[in-house]
């Protein structure tokens, strides 16, 4: 079994020491995501966000330290799952794909509609995004499972609201692909 780390600050996946490419740095180096306007605050809100989430249960109390800002989408995820009954098997569990030479963590990988799912989780103030569908399809190859499991992404919004959205184009894995080798020539990785 190969090992396998992740810097977290650099976000850099490393297998048996060799550096490997991420689902998110693909979409990137591939153009799909133009991250010149993610903000470093955006970027710590989506993290604390997500930490807040790994432990929220419908009901419970905000967690002590909890920033007033944020409250509301720790609300809108209790309200999800609440609303869907959605049990997580996995939490930001590292995947690496031997086949394809890359790595990537998704959000969430669990039964939502009593349906195996990959559900991604997003914190930004607009609508859904094109490319999260690649990413959910980058995440789906890591899982290597057949059939496929479903993809989601859940929109948590600052007013307790959330939008879920699913993802079904059969050809955005080949997309990715695509994404992945474009990516892979343009790094060297």
């Amino acid at each position: 079994m190969q090992q396998m780390e992740l810097d977290e600050s650099s976000h850099t996946y490393t297998v048996s020491g060799r550096r490997v490419i991420s689902v998110s740095r693909i979409l990137a180096e591939a153009g799909i995501v133009d991250r010149t306007f993610f903000t470093e605050k955006a970027a710590e809100r989506g993290r604390i966000v997500h930490l807040l989430t790994e432990t929220a249960t419908p009901g419970n109390s905000f967690p002590p330290g909890t920033p007033p800002e944020l409250k509301g989408y720790l609300q809108a995820w209790r309200i999800f799952l609440e609303q869907t009954e959605f049990q997580a098997e996995e939490v930001e569990q590292r995947h690496y794909s031997a086949v394809f030479d890359f790595a990537g963590r998704p959000d969430r990988v669990g039964l939502l509609y009593h349906e195996k799912t990959i559900l991604d989780l997003k914190t930004g103030q607009g609508s859904p995004q094109p490319w999260w569908a690649l990413q959910l399809a980058g995440y789906s190859i890591l899982l290597g499972e057949k059939p496929r499991p479903r993809r989601a992404s859940v929109l948590l919004r600052p007013d307790g609201t959330y939008r879920l959205n699913f993802y079904r184009n059969v050809r955005d894995e080949e997309v990715f692909l695509a994404a992945l080798a474009v990516a892979k020539w343009k790094t060297g990785l």
